[in-house]
């Protein structure tokens, strides 16, 4: 597989979430071949469905009517009510996030230490190559979620950051090239940055054959203090820490290394109550 097939993309399905944690002993699934590219078709607007109108509907009442048995207006009182800022809090704190970057010819949705991110370049195909450590701005507030991309290797590693609260923690990633060559063995290397400094560093050999062109589908879950990482639909590692209670994602490399990334989409509550949520509020207020 190519660069070239990065102009087209993989459908995220909604059930399609890996488990945030491997049973003891498991090994890894046998090896197969990644799925066909295509670009993610955006989702109908759901809203015009009548079964989920009337899921909607079946939503919302309840709210209403709750809200209104506990306004304090009922008691002849002149405050504002108590109870809906909780419920609107509540509605969207369970909205949909689904955030999808094919990063185009301009990375204003990115931040590095200093303003724009540094040393980041397009190529031909559309995709990036990262340079000095950026951020996805609009992922900095969450916490749980499932981030996935697909990128290549051009030399020596592909690195990412998940749960970056700032630049100085996050937990960061990279599939490694251990041995060079047309068959080259890779593996996922992981640690975390804390204050600035990073911990010790725990690596996973990939559990299936690649070469040098392979094109990498990862797939990371991120929830409470579990994290799992999927890479070409394969389980590779799982893992559990809370130091970082939260944070977005980003890309980086070293001077010395070159990777290309094809595109990037982050989901979290893509289920039929998330969406009706989100039809009322944002998660996010820019």
């Amino acid at each position: 597989m190519t660069i070239q097939d990065c102009e087209k993309e993989i459908p995220i399905h909604d059930g399609d979430v890996p488990e945030a944690t491997a049973p003891s002993g498991a090994r890894p699934a046998e090896t197969h071949s990644a799925p066909d590219v295509t670009q993610p078709a955006k989702p109908a607007i759901f809203i015009r469905r009548p079964v989920v109108c009337f899921a909607l509907c079946l939503a919302v009442l309840p709210l209403m009517a709750v809200t209104r048995a506990y306004s304090p207006a009922k008691y002849a009182t002149t405050t504002q009510p108590a109870l809906w800022p909780t419920i609107r809090q509540a509605i969207r704190d369970r909205a949909s996030v689904d955030l999808t970057e094919n990063f185009g010819d301009d990375l204003q949705r990115w931040a590095g230490p200093g303003g724009p991110p540094q040393n980041w370049s397009h190529d031909s195909s559309g995709s990036v190559r990262p340079g000095q450590l950026a951020l996805y701005i609009k992922s900095i507030p969450l916490s749980d979620y499932r981030m996935e991309f697909r990128g290549l290797i051009d030399r020596k590693s592909l690195s990412f950051a998940y749960r970056a609260m700032d630049f100085d923690n996050y937990y960061a990633a990279s599939l490694v090239v251990v041995s060079s060559g047309p068959i080259p063995e890779v593996a996922l290397e992981r640690y975390a940055v804390i204050n600035g400094k990073a911990g010790p560093r725990t690596q996973v050999r990939l559990p299936f054959t690649v070469r040098a062109d392979t094109l990498y589908r990862v797939q990371v879950e991120v929830e409470g203090n579990r994290f799992a990482t999927l890479i070409n639909d394969q389980f590779v590692d799982a893992f559990t820490d809370s130091r970082l209670p939260s944070g977005g994602v980003g890309f980086f490399s070293a001077s010395d290394e070159s990777a290309r990334i094809c595109w990037l989409r982050i989901v979290d509550r893509v289920d039929s109550l998330g969406k009706i949520c989100s039809f009322f509020t944002s998660r996010f207020d820019y």
